[in-house]
């Protein structure tokens, strides 16, 4: 398998615990560095955090990996419920802006439909599950 970029922004980022379930020590797994989406989404949470399209309203931070393994890719497809349905996480391309510079398309988890939970209005889960 060719590297694939994903783009975490939750449980999956370095310190989290599903990061230390599935990424943490796994072969075929790099961190690539820290980044921002291009575009501006709606990041919610209630214990996790949610992604929306719409509306549009923050630039979300999170951790660029490069992952070689299918194993891994299937394990965090199955943690994300990704089924590519018309409700739930699906996985979609996204343009990330790197802090060390330069831009890189990944996958991102975006959830489709309505979780009971709190708008985070900076993007950045870590931050609010900081406080």
């Amino acid at each position: 398998m060719s590297k694939e970029h994903f783009f975490f922004y939750g449980t999956l980022r370095p310190g989290q615990h599903n990061y230390f379930a599935l990424l943490h020590d796994a072969k075929g797994v790099t961190h690539v560095g820290l980044g921002r989406t291009v575009e501006r989404y709606t990041m919610l949470a209630s214990g996790y955090p949610f992604v929306l399209r719409c509306p549009a309203s923050t630039r979300i931070r999170g951790d660029v990996f490069a992952i070689r393994s299918r194993e891994v890719v299937a394990a965090v497809d199955e943690l994300e419920g990704h089924t590519g349905r018309a409700r739930g996480y699906r996985r979609e391309p996204v343009d990330i802006e790197l802090d060390a510079g330069g831009r890189i398309v990944c996958w991102m988890y975006l959830y489709y439909g309505t979780p009971l939970a709190e708008e985070v209005p900076d993007g950045d889960w870590l931050a609010l599950s900081a406080r």
